[in-house]
């Protein structure tokens, strides 16, 4: 947890050593992951790329780079999708599987989601679900066709695949998983569109549980907003104070990602409150 001194480090060895990919992917990481500035890191990652830019592993394992250069395509693909860009996500997924055979396919759903291919998503996530027993891979495939299922208007087929997403995400036998709050308020967003009130609270309280640290949900946003709909302000303003304790916690570039979601939430408590300045601020 030194921030300071890893980008002090990583600066230092940039300097010393400009045409390393290690250095350039150092130097990207801290950026991205500590200090949440995804277009300085994108410039240091594209760099790392140019310096890279094997066509298989063979050539990766002669340069002595092979880890950088995975890692480097593996980071350049989360990054356009976190800045919108998902062509280019998935472009750099083809490039992991062309180059490393790497099984990707569990996370192309949410670019091509976003793309609104939503048949694409679909055809994908049944792919990975009738291919891998991993269960990282099996719930992330499920939530593409929980998130599917309703960006399509088709939500109570998605409450299936929200349940399975949150049971194969519970199943991991792993004593570090810490559960990826967005299939709980995944969930809980099918839920109210159904209008099932106490079942989409029942989901944030769950959610609620865990605190990811890494995972852009943070299931306070949407307890506020669930709360402040039914009138219920004295639990508002406690909601209130525990989405900020759990933003506070969350890692940066996490921060960066769902700001405007804190803002607006807060804006909302603001005016019904009688804040009105502080609204609009």
């Amino acid at each position: 947890d030194q921030s300071v001194k890893a980008r002090e480090l990583s600066e230092q060895r940039l300097r010393e050593e400009p045409n390393s990919p290690a250095a350039q992917f150092a130097l990207a990481e801290v950026l991205l992951t500590i200090e949440g500035n995804m277009p300085r890191a994108l410039f240091h990652l594209n760099r790392a790329e140019e310096l890279t830019n094997y066509s298989d592993v063979p050539e990766a394992l002669a340069s002595g780079n092979l880890q950088w250069h995975y890692l480097t395509l593996s980071q350049l693909s989360y990054v356009h999708q976190l800045m919108g860009d998902q062509l280019r996500s998935l472009e750099y997924l083809d490039r992991l599987e062309e180059v490393y055979g790497q099984d990707v396919e569990s996370f192309r759903g949410w670019p091509l989601i976003k793309l609104k291919q939503y048949d694409a998503a679909r055809e994908s996530a049944n792919l990975v679900l009738a291919n891998s027993e991993d269960e990282r891979d099996r719930s992330r495939a499920w939530n593409t066709l929980c998130s599917v299922e309703l960006a399509s208007l088709q939500p109570i087929e998605s409450m299936v695949s929200c349940d399975r997403a949150i049971s194969e995400d519970e199943n991991i036998a792993d004593s570090m998983n810490d559960y990826d709050t967005v299939y709980l308020t995944n969930a809980s967003e099918v839920a109210l569109s159904l209008l099932k009130l106490d079942e989409a609270e029942e989901y944030l309280d769950r959610a609620t549980k865990y605190l990811n640290t890494d995972s852009v949900a943070n299931p306070w946003i949407y307890k506020l907003f669930l709360l402040m709909n039914q009138g219920r302000f004295d639990e508002s303003r406690e909601a209130l104070d525990r989405m900020l304790i759990w933003r506070e916690a969350q890692e940066p570039i996490v921060n960066v990602m769902n700001r405007a979601e804190h803002f607006l939430v807060t804006a909302s408590f603001f005016l019904l409150a009688g804040y009105s300045e502080d609204a609009i601020k």
